[in-house]
């Protein structure tokens, strides 16, 4: 499985999916846009039951603020639900990892107001395997992270943010 976003006149505006065989040959490849929409960053993970989760960024294409974003497409890659994830804020996504539960955990930067830009508070974001939050937090008051990027399962349901 391969994905990516496809660019126009300066937006990502759609994520691109790409189904390859062993050989590199197309099984098939499908396009997924929302008007005024743009997606960042797509990671993708084929589940155990051949769907596909796409997590991300998305923002409003005419200036609006990102959130995380999760997407659930079947092994034919058709939509089946976006949910986004985030505050009143630019949030930032850096990465995530399926948990132990099937669930996800989503983790970036949260910025309020921030000086200098790509600095907030670390946000994670736990789900359900529907994409359904179970909880969200920021860590930090001094709005003076920015390098998170890894986010691993420790034991049981204890994770390492570095």
């Amino acid at each position: 499985m391969v994905g990516g976003f496809v660019e126009i006149e300066g937006f990502r505006d759609a994520i691109t999916l790409l189904k390859i065989d062993f050989k590199g040959d197309t099984i098939w490849t499908k396009i997924y846009s929302e008007p005024l929409k743009t997606f960042i960053f797509p990671k993708i993970f084929q589940l155990q039951d051949s769907t596909i989760i796409v997590s991300g960024g998305i923002a409003d294409t005419l200036g609006a603020k990102p959130d995380f974003m999760l997407m659930k497409f079947d092994k034919d890659g058709n939509f089946i639900w976006i949910k986004r994830y985030g505050d009143s804020g630019q949030n930032v996504i850096r990465n995530c990892i399926r948990t132990k539960d099937n669930g996800f955990m989503l983790i970036g930067i949260a910025e309020q107001f921030v000086n200098p830009p790509g600095y907030g508070d670390v946000y994670v974001v736990k789900t359900d395997n529907f994409g359904n939050i179970k909880w969200d937090t920021t860590y930090g008051t001094d709005n003076n992270y920015n390098a998170i990027s890894t986010i691993s399962s420790l034991t049981g349901d204890d994770y390492n943010i570095t």
